[in-house]
């Protein structure tokens, strides 16, 4: 990978506890979503949120394996038309039957949607063209062949066309248009604070495990592991990394964390000739960019201690990888080893590349690798 050390690490996946007893929990999540509506914004929290109430043609699960969602099959009609059926008979919240119109208006929704972040239309562009076969058969045809097209629609949430054409962002949070298919019902919400949830019985994948369900968002590590540990709520994600050990080792807790496909990586600026973010060691400008030349990129790779990141750093809730996904995930190569750490090595390679005093490389990081688990309170039960 010219220009990539894959010096990855594969980190944990925070989970909220999948079989807690409490009749009415309560989870912390660690951030606040900055709207309801399902395709203004895609961070994971507002994910996070959105998946209670919303259904996706497809689904991917934990290991990212394709699995029928609001279709129940698929076909490719030829290399640029898919075909999809609905699952029959199947109803909103509301009570309105689900329909391909349905599908159609939502998967050109996030197109339409302006001034956000980050949305979803990244997800659908390559889409031109869409039509009804019949209520429960639809047809998309794309811009070419478009073997990413499942994987896609496991990121766009399915809205009642009836109730949500029309409605602002900003109303979904007052319960606009939350006319979903999901586990999930909307409730109530309270800005930067809650939302509450109520089971909804017909569900496709089945009833719920509870009736109602208070989703609380408290950013702070520290007072969301307090709210915890006090009784506040039944399960938090995101425990702080200072408090690992003292949670693992705690009999009233449940401890749970899943490799995802996170991964943390040092991206080398080796595509041109020159980079403000390597000089000699000095800080004296150097006549070419030193990682355009592989033996630099190679010896850094070998520079880098991935166990001691991942057992200190990231409080051992990573693992060094040569991959860019987990082994779990499609594209994983067995073939691919984790690069040794082997300083010598390095120093022999910058020698060879015309550097053997070294180089100093600014590295620019826009969030710390170390991740945290879920813990859940004595209630929670697997």
């Amino acid at each position: 990978m010219n220009g990539i050390i894959t010096t990855a690490l594969a980190a944990a996946l925070t989970l909220l506890a999948g079989a807690i007893q409490a009749a009415d929990p309560r989870m912390a999540l660690g951030g606040s979503p900055t709207a309801l509506d399902p395709h203004f914004h895609n961070p994971g929290v507002n994910l996070s949120v959105a998946q209670n109430m919303f259904d996706t043609l497809v689904r991917m699960d934990a290991d990212s394996h394709l699995q029928p969602g609001l279709a129940d099959s698929w076909k490719l009609i030829d290399d640029h038309i898919w075909e999809f059926h609905l699952r029959p008979g199947f109803t909103f919240y509301s009570g309105a039957k689900l329909t391909a119109d349905d599908v159609i208006f939502s998967l050109g929704r996030p197109i339409t949607l302006v001034n956000s972040p980050a949305g979803f239309a990244i997800y659908t562009r390559g889409i031109t063209g869409e039509i009804a076969i019949d209520d429960n058969t639809l047809r998309l045809t794309t811009n070419g062949p478009y073997p990413l097209l499942l994987s896609d629609l496991t990121t766009i949430f399915i809205l009642n066309k009836a109730e949500a054409g029309g409605v602002a962002t900003e109303d979904f949070a007052r319960g606009k248009g939350m006319d979903g298919t999901g586990p999930y019902r909307f409730v109530s919400y309270q800005h930067d604070d809650r939302v509450e949830l109520t089971g909804n019985d017909h569900a496709w994948s089945g009833k719920p495990a509870w009736d109602r369900v208070t989703v609380r968002f408290i950013p702070n590590g520290t007072a969301r592991l307090a709210a915890l540990l006090s009784g506040d709520v039944d399960a938090i994600e995101g425990v702080p990394s200072s408090d690992l050990a003292s949670v693992r080792q705690n009999p009233a807790l449940v401890f749970a964390q899943k490799v995802s496909a996170r991964l943390v990586y040092l991206y080398l600026d080796s595509g041109r000739e020159d980079t403000p973010q390597v000089t000699a060691r000095d800080g004296s400008k150097l006549p070419k960019n030193p990682l355009a030349d592989e033996r630099v990129r190679r010896a850094l790779s070998r520079a880098i201690n991935r166990a001691a990141i991942a057992g200190g750093l990231m409080a051992g809730l990573g693992y060094p990888t040569g991959n860019v996904v987990p082994e779990t995930f499609f594209g994983y190569d067995p073939s691919l080893p984790v690069p040794p750490y082997d300083p010598e090595a390095a120093r022999k390679l910058l020698t060879e590349a015309g550097y053997p005093d070294g180089v100093a490389i600014t590295i620019t990081a826009s969030r710390s690798p170390s991740m945290a688990p879920t813990t859940a309170a004595p209630t929670t039960a697997w």
